[in-house]
Order: structure tokens, then sequence, then C-alpha cells
């Protein structure tokens, strides 16, 4: 059994779920379950999405199949009825230590414990999970994780939606290369750990498309991305709130010019794009303080080096 621990918002939960599919499809004889007792305690963004978003349904994994795997701290439901200052202290920093501590106190779990090291170099040469029970846990951002399923993956995340006269106009913009798709990711993103994307780093990407296209910003914080793109030729904002996010990743996936922010959401509207297109994107997610982590990309991306721009 391979159980999967889910966190973080949307673009976090597709890449976890893109790799229990490549996971499902290489080890046919395991039971692949999910561990979604993180957003029990705490409601990280807005919460568990993939199956509001694309309806996929997770087989999952109970408290007694996750605890002799892991020395993580694994959520009671019953807790989920504290005050929130009390769910965020247990679902960051104590869970931090209890993780740490366990580590000290029961070595053994950490030789069933798997992390997928961030941006390490992918090794698909992991032979023991074939068999066996193992606790998997990490983001996977990185595309040769899963790769060799982006045709099944492409079918789970199925983006197709309704849209409005004024965003279908926009679309026809993007979609024709009349306008250019760009990503700012405000809101939690606005700090010295992930506003890696300045506007000297959207001037750069700018150079890789015709003088002066206007650009649609896509964003969750207007009011962020107009001071930061100040002064440039925008047509117009695609901000659809949380409740409707799915379709800025639809309007995205459909436009032939498209500029990344250090944003997960954002990436998978461009991996996820079908027609020829060009792509820019970054090429550090966030900063420790210490490192600059890789932010996923494919090939042949145009990419540009962010760091220090904060």
């Amino acid at each position: 059994m391979i159980i999967i621990k889910y966190n973080g918002g949307l673009g976090n939960q597709m890449f976890q779920y893109a790799n229990q599919i490549a996971l499902e499809n290489r080890y046919k004889n395991q039971i692949i379950k999910a561990d979604l007792s993180h957003y029990q305690l705490w409601n990280e963004h807005n919460g568990y999405e993939l199956h509001k978003v694309f309806n996929i349904k997770l087989n999952l994994a109970h408290p007694k199949e996750i605890r002799p795997l892991t020395n993580s701290y694994i959520v009671s439901a019953k807790l989920q009825f504290l005050p929130d200052a009390v769910k965020h202290f247990l679902a960051y920093k104590y869970s931090y230590w209890y993780y740490r501590i366990g580590n000290v106190l029961k070595p053994h779990k950490q030789k069933t414990d798997v992390r997928d090291g961030l941006y390490n170099e992918y090794n698909p040469q992991v032979e023991y999970l074939k068999e066996g029970s193992w606790y998997i846990h990490g983001v996977w951002l990185n595309t040769k994780y899963f790769s060799e399923y982006k045709e099944i993956i492409s079918v789970s995340y199925s983006l197709k939606c309704e849209l409005n006269q004024l965003d279908a106009m926009a679309l026809e913009q993007l979609r024709t290369g009349k306008a250019i798709a760009v990503h700012v990711r405000g809101g939690d993103f606005n700090n010295k750990y992930f506003d890696l994307c300045d506007k000297n780093y959207y001037r750069s990407a700018l150079k890789n498309f015709l003088n002066n296209l206007p650009i649609y910003i896509f964003t969750d914080d207007i009011p962020f991305a107009k001071n930061k793109l100040a002064g440039m030729n925008i047509a117009g904002f695609i901000s659809h709130g949380i409740t409707e996010s799915k379709k800025d990743m639809y309007m995205l996936s459909m436009s032939k010019y498209i500029i990344l922010s250090n944003s997960t959401f954002a990436f998978w509207g461009a991996y996820l794009n079908t027609e020829k297109k060009i792509v820019v994107a970054p090429k550090y997610a966030r900063f420790d303080g210490r490192t600059y982590w890789r932010f996923p990309v494919e090939d042949e991306w145009e990419v540009i080096d962010n760091r220090g721009r904060m």
C-alpha cells in the first residue's frame, strides 16, 4: 500500500494527484490511498479542491493505516472544532516539531516515510515502492515524475467550462495571439519568500513577443497586480475568484502566448495547453532565505532567471 499526503492549494494538489496517477500506473499491484487529514485541521487556501473542480474521488486512508508508516502528525477529526488560531499552530509549528522529535524517538518509521526531495533530480529507479507499505509526502514539482502519463492526466484535468460574453471576447484575443496572458500571483505570495517575479521579470518576458501586444492579467489580487505592472499595455484583468478559479486556468490553457508567475496554479494552465504556444516561465519558485528552489518547466518553455527579484 502507498499512502499519499495531500496539502496546499489547488495547483499543489494537482501535482500530488499527477504523481498518484503515475504511481498507480507504475505499480499496478499496489493499493494507492490518500491522506487528507491536513485539511481537517487547516483549510489551507480553499481546502481540498480536486473533488469540487475535477470530480476526482480518492480512496482515503484511515489514520490507523497511516500512523505506523510516518512520524508526521496525523490529525484527529475531533480537532476541527478548535479555534482557528489553535489549529494554525498545530498545523504548522506543532506538527513540525512533532515530526522532528518523532524521527528521533521512532527512527524505524523513517524507513517507510518517503519525501519528494522538493526539486531534486528525479530518480526513475524507485523499485522498492513495488511492494510493502509507504507514506509519501511532498509536492513533486517536477514533470519527470509523471510526464509519461500526461495524456491520462490531461483527461483527469478537464478544464472546459462555460464563459460569459466578456470572457469569451478576451479568450478570442488570447487564443489567436492578439494578446498575451500574463499571470501575477498576489495574496499570500506577496512576501519575501514568494514574491520573486518583479516588474523587470515581466519586462524581460515580454521581449519574447511582438512589441506592445496588449496583455490580459490573470490574478487573484487585482490591486497588487495593477501596481506591479503599472504602465504596461493592460487590456483587462481575469480574476474569477476562489469559487470559479477553474475558468482562469481554462483561459490560460487556451492562450497562444503565456507569461507565468512562480505559481503552481499558473503552471497547470500552461502545461495543459494543447495548442501551439509560447510560454515564458521563471526559473525559481521560492526563496527560503538561503536557497532558491526551482520552478517546474517544460523543455520548450523560455525560462528567465528571477533570482534577486524581490
